[in-house]
Formats: structure tokens, C-alpha cells, sequence
């Protein structure tokens, strides 16, 4: 059975769709985190509030090259989901690589390919 601690950052990528190269495609990368806000308690009625801990950076690479860079807040949702679009010019290797605020650091790569 798999700990929280490996679940943490596990990633889910996929292109909405049919790839189409040189054309804009929609992206959509769900990460798993529990990002707590730090601002309620985690069970209704209890006075104990977590200290904050959510995703603060994720940085998107296409075939080695940025194409994203997000600064995220506590106002991002738990197991937060994020789209966006990007044109690429041939198959190639997306690969995201993220933080959060107690320095976890976890990273995932997905095939871009005509066939997926």
C-alpha cells in the first residue's frame, strides 16, 4: 500500500482531445496535494488550525523548453487541476516539476505523441 508521502505531487497529464501539431492544444495537468490554507480548522468544530501547506511553484517544460511558470497561493484548490494551451511543433516530452511550502519537491513527465 502506497504512504501519502508517495502520493504527494502524483500527476495526471493529458492533451484535451486530438493532438494537432502547430496548432493550439489544450493541456490539462491535475496534481495531487492536499493544500491546506492554513486560515480554518481541518474538522468543523475543532479550534486546531493547520499550519499552511499547498503547491507554491510549478514549472512546465515542453521538449526542454519553459513554456509555463506558475506562482501559486493557498487559494488554489486541494489536488488542484490547471489548463492551459500550447502549440507544439513536432511529438515530444512534457515534463513538470513542482514545490510546495514545506519544500517537497515532486516532478512528472508525459508523451506527446499523435497516437495518444
Amino acid at each position: 500500500m502506497e504512504d501519502s508521502k508517495k502520493l504527494l505531487g502524483k500527476m495526471k497529464m493529458k492533451v484535451v482531445g486530438d493532438l494537432a501539431l502547430n496548432e493550439p492544444n489544450l493541456m490539462q495537468i491535475k496534481v495531487r496535494h492536499p493544500n491546506i490554507t492554513g486560515m480554518a480548522p481541518l474538522r468543523i468544530g475543532s479550534r486546531v488550525i493547520p499550519p499552511a501547506w499547498f503547491v507554491d511553484t510549478l514549472e512546465i517544460e515542453y521538449n526542454g523548453k519553459l513554456i509555463v511558470k506558475a506562482l501559486l497561493t493557498f487559494s488554489v484548490s486541494m489536488d488542484p487541476a490547471l489548463r492551459f494551451y500550447f502549440v507544439p511543433e513536432k511529438e515530444g516530452v512534457m515534463t513538470v516539476k513542482g514545490t510546495d511550502t514545506k519544500k517537497n519537491e515532486f516532478s512528472s513527465t508525459h508523451d506527446i505523441n499523435l497516437k495518444s
